[in-house]
C-alpha cells in the first residue's frame, strides 16, 4: 500500500502538471540516514548502526541484516540538497512527462551501494570501540534485499544534480552524522523498527 500510494500521488502530480494546473516536482530517495530521522521502517538499521555507537553513553547495535547486504543510502544533508536543487531548477529544464526523479545514494570506491559491513567499518574507523553485530531476520533481510539501487541519470541530465561520484562518501557521512549525535543529543530519538 505504501508504494502504491506514493506512485499514485506521483502520477496525479504529473497529470496536473501536463494540464498546466501546477508545477509538480518530486524526488525518490534511497534510505535517508541521519540523526533523529524518526521511527523507522525496514531500513532504519542503516541509521542506527551509526547513531547508537556515538550516543552518550555509547550503545551497541545488532543489525537485522547480514554484513554483505547492500543498501542505497543518502545522508540527510544531501537529501535536502536534492529537493532544493529540483525546486530551484528552471521549469523549462524539466520534461512534462517526467516530474519525478530518482536520487542515487552513497557509492563505494567500486561504484556500488555500501554493504552493512561497509557502514560498520566506517563507524569503527572513527570509533574503534564501537560494537556492531549482525543477526539476520529472514523476513526483514528479504525486504531490504528487494529494494534495489537507484540511478539518477535523469536528474543529472535535466537539472544538473551531481552524480554519486561527485558527492559525499560514506566516511564523510559517518563523520557528519557522529558530529550531529554528539552536539545535539536531545534530538536523538529511541528508534525501533516500525515505531515503539
Amino acid at each position: 500500500m505504501y508504494g502504491i500510494s506514493k506512485v499514485s500521488v506521483e502520477r496525479l502530480g504529473e497529470y496536473y502538471t501536463r494540464k498546466g494546473w501546477i508545477d509538480f516536482r518530486a524526488v525518490r530517495y534511497p534510505s535517508v540516514i541521519g540523526a533523529s530521522r524518526g521511527p523507522g521502517g525496514t531500513t532504519v538499521y542503516s541509521t542506527l548502526m551509526v547513531q547508537e555507537p556515538f550516543r552518550t553513553p555509547s550503545r551497541s547495535y545488532v543489525a537485522y541484516v547480514g554484513p554483505d547486504t547492500r543498501l542505497d543510502i543518502i545522508y540527510i544533508s544531501e537529501a535536502i540538497d536534492a529537493i532544493l536543487g529540483l525546486h530551484d531548477a528552471p521549469a523549462n529544464s524539466l520534461k512534462l512527462e517526467r516530474r519525478v526523479y530518482n536520487i542515487a545514494g552513497i557509492r563505494t570506491d567500486d561504484g556500488q551501494a555500501p554493504t552493512a559491513l561497509d557502514i560498520k567499518n566506517a563507524v569503527v574507523a572513527l570509533k574503534p570501540d564501537a560494537v556492531i553485530d549482525f543477526q539476520v531476520d529472514p523476513v526483514l533481510q528479504k525486504t531490504v534485499t528487494s529494494f534495489g539501487v537507484l540511478k539518477d541519470d535523469a536528474a543529472q541530465a535535466d537539472w544538473g544534480w551531481k552524480g554519486p561520484g561527485q558527492r559525499m562518501k560514506l566516511g564523510a557521512a559517518v563523520v557528519a552524522f557522529s558530529k550531529e549525535v554528539r552536539e545535539y543529543p536531545k534530538r536523538i530519538k529511541s528508534l525501533e523498527l516500525f515505531g515503539a
